[in-house]
């Protein structure tokens, strides 16, 4: 009788605390423009990462056209809130699709600047679909 008195009390205690907790989460948010505001490198690495992984998993270059496309909509939609101008400039060259590094010049070239209140940062890079 004692342990299922004790099992009923854990799954009561369980319930309140996953009640109290799903209600305090609306009241809860992660506020990621303090991180942010100091390290614009971290957000021009991490929009170079994004775009790699798009060119590498592209399955031709006017797929990687569209998707390019539907990224920068995304991260203009996603950047309003934050304290930083994203300005992604791109060109595509579909003849030069299947070279590497080694071989030739890349399909993509990726202008990326970002102006933020105290900083601007401009970079530009050459991404391969190989």
């Amino acid at each position: 009788m004692k342990a299922q008195m004790f099992v009923i009390t854990m799954v009561f205690l369980a319930g309140l605390l996953l009640s109290v907790q799903q209600g305090l989460l609306q009241y809860s948010a992660v506020d990621m423009r303090s991180a942010l505001s100091s390290n614009d490198f971290f957000l021009l690495e991490n929009i170079r990462n994004v775009m790699d992984i798009t060119v590498k998993n592209a399955e031709s270059c006017t797929a990687l056209k569209e998707e390019i496309d539907e990224l920068e909509k995304f991260m203009e939609n996603s950047l309003i809130v934050s304290e930083y101008f994203v300005n992604i400039e791109h060109e595509i060259n579909c003849n030069n699709w299947y070279n590497t590094p080694d071989t030739g010049p890349s399909p993509l070239k990726l202008i990326i600047k970002i102006s933020g209140e105290k900083t601007q940062t401009q970079a530009a890079f050459y991404l391969y679909h190989e």
